[in-house]
């Protein structure tokens, strides 16, 4: 997970480095706010340790896609906002079809007690991708 979480974070600096170099560079900000939540993870002792973490940072994480929602409805137009609404809706029903999926698949009995880091990681890999991907929409406007 730690291996998954580093070459997300690789191709996203990659990737808003060919937009526009002079933008406001909120996906590295992003990167930025978020270390501290994936060292905490790392430096965890204990699964109860990491879990806590991994909540943390997805709670940190349901902030930052708020916020980069919200700042990038207000750049666009009347039309582009409906377009963008639509999709964050989607991504909200596929988002919340995937952690079922996940807490269906990946359970104590079947995975024991690491299942909670397995779940965490993911999940928190998921909505990653997608603030990710809204902070680097902004950077284009």
């Amino acid at each position: 997970m730690k291996y998954l979480i580093l070459v997300l974070l690789l191709y996203a600096t990659m990737a808003a480095a060919v937009v526009d170099p002079d933008a406001p560079a909120h996906v590295r900000a992003f990167h930025e706010r978020m270390a501290p939540y994936q060292a905490q993870i790392q430096q965890g002792q204990t699964t109860a340790a990491m879990s806590e973490a991994y909540v943390a940072m997805a709670e940190a994480l349901d902030r930052e896609l708020n916020t980069a929602y919200r700042q990038l409805m207000a750049r666009l137009s009347d039309e582009q906002q409906a377009a963008l609404r639509a999709s964050q809706r989607q991504w909200l029903k596929y988002r919340d079809a995937e952690f079922a999926f996940l807490s269906e698949t990946f359970t104590r009995q079947s995975h024991g007690s690491s299942v909670v880091l397995t779940v965490g990681g993911a999940r928190n890999a998921l909505v990653y991708k997608r603030v990710e991907e809204l902070w680097s929409y902004l950077e284009s406007f």
